[in-house]
């Protein structure tokens, strides 16, 4: 007893906020670009709006395709729990995208999640920092990306 101090040392990938009524996710990946946190955002609100709808039969699956996630990103495959198949990771965020625009349109986020298209056409904020680094091998490379891509427009950056 009184081993953990309050409620905030329980990690989970999703919990509910007792102060705030909210609900508190994992962040996918620290995104450089606004309009993929923003996407993701929306994401993240359509499938709560609609998690009853989708809950799986069972929860094994949903580990294991978490550690796929987590393994392989974007190339990874999943178990679909519609099908009983597997399916790559493109596929079925491109079938959610498509099956979450109704809840989007009742949200008011149909162009942010729109906006997952483009992350799979693009990359993942990670593939486009490991692309820039393999241009040239150059860590200075990826920070002058994540500069020019987080500063606002005109405002220069500051030195260290």
């Amino acid at each position: 007893m009184g081993n953990i101090p309050d409620w905030s040392w329980f990690w989970w990938d999703v919990r509910p906020h007792p102060l705030h009524g909210t609900v508190e996710l994992r962040v996918p990946d620290v995104q450089a670009e606004s309009v993929y946190a923003t996407s993701l955002a929306a994401l993240a609100q359509c499938l709560v709006a609609t998690a009853e709808d989708y809950a799986p039969e069972d929860a094994r699956f949903v580990s294991e395709n978490k550690w796929r996630a987590i393994r392989r990103g974007l190339d990874a495959t999943f178990y679909d729990f519609a099908t009983g198949e597997e399916k790559g990771a493109r596929e079925v965020a491109r079938d959610l995208v498509l099956r979450l625009r109704p809840a989007a349109q009742s949200l008011g986020c149909e162009a942010e999640l729109g906006g997952i298209r483009d992350i799979l056409r693009r990359g993942t904020g990670a593939e486009l920092q490991r692309a820039v680094y393999e241009r040239r091998g150059s860590l200075e490379d990826v920070v002058d990306y994540l500069l020019e891509t987080t500063m606002p427009a005109g405002e220069p950056a500051q030195e260290c």
